[in-house]
């Protein structure tokens, strides 16, 4: 696990880490418009991948990924950037189907490709839900641990001033994101370790729900 200032850096870090200019990372189809600037800044280009109600399009990932792989680019692509949880600007969970079979997908082509094509999904939203149980990561996925990244943050359960993120990496790709990362204040990390040992996030995240369901409330009426 690494710990950074937020969920910006992070996804900067990871960014930087894996892709080379001129690469590919897949993207859904709108994304977060913050990741497209970092990809920018990084010289890399986004290929986007049609949402349905449930997630991802995966006959549309796979027709994407064989057209690249026709065109030659395939060995480019070197991630999916997945947001979830409660996506921005759509609003869609991706089902965790969904995720397994983008998993499924991802692995077959990169073979192709010769080299690991990760699956970064971004869970900042996940728990800012006003109704619903909660839907699996794709880390629940059978021997999925060496292709995953799964980010999230502090600010947006917890408490908006709180720039902490966090993720979960494979072995192979952790090593060149410990080797560039700046530590983020050890005050943050301790208010927010000791919040999550003492029981915060399960009670003050059904307050926050329970929020969350009566603005909705207000806004049907």
């Amino acid at each position: 696990m690494i710990i950074t200032s937020g969920l910006q850096q992070l996804l900067y870090m990871v960014t930087e880490a894996l892709c080379d200019p001129g690469d590919i990372v897949l993207v859904e189809d709108p994304t977060y418009f913050v990741y497209l600037s970092i990809l920018q800044s990084h010289g890399l280009r986004a290929r986007g991948i049609r949402l349905k109600r449930d997630g991802a399009d995966l006959a549309y990932l796979k027709a994407v990924l064989r057209s690249l792989d026709r065109n030659g680019e395939l060995w480019r692509v070197k991630l999916f950037y997945l947001t979830s949880y409660h996506q921005n600007p759509t609003g869609v969970t991706t089902s965790f189907e969904k995720k397994r079979g983008v998993l499924a997908l991802l692995k077959e082509f990169e073979r192709k490709a010769g080299h690991p094509i990760y699956l970064v999904e971004d869970a900042a939203y996940r728990e800012l839900r006003f109704r619903g149980g909660d839907t699996k990561s794709v880390l629940a996925c059978r021997g999925c641990a060496e292709r995953v990244i799964y980010t999230g943050i502090y600010s947006k359960p917890f408490a908006t001033g709180v720039r902490v993120g966090f993720a979960v990496l494979p072995e192979p790709g952790s090593r060149p994101l410990f080797a560039s990362k700046a530590t983020t204040t050890s005050v943050r990390r301790i208010s927010c370790s000791n919040c999550s040992r003492g029981g915060w996030r399960p009670a003050g995240m059904k307050s926050t729900w329970r929020c969350y369901a009566a603005a909705m409330r207000t806004r049907r009426t």
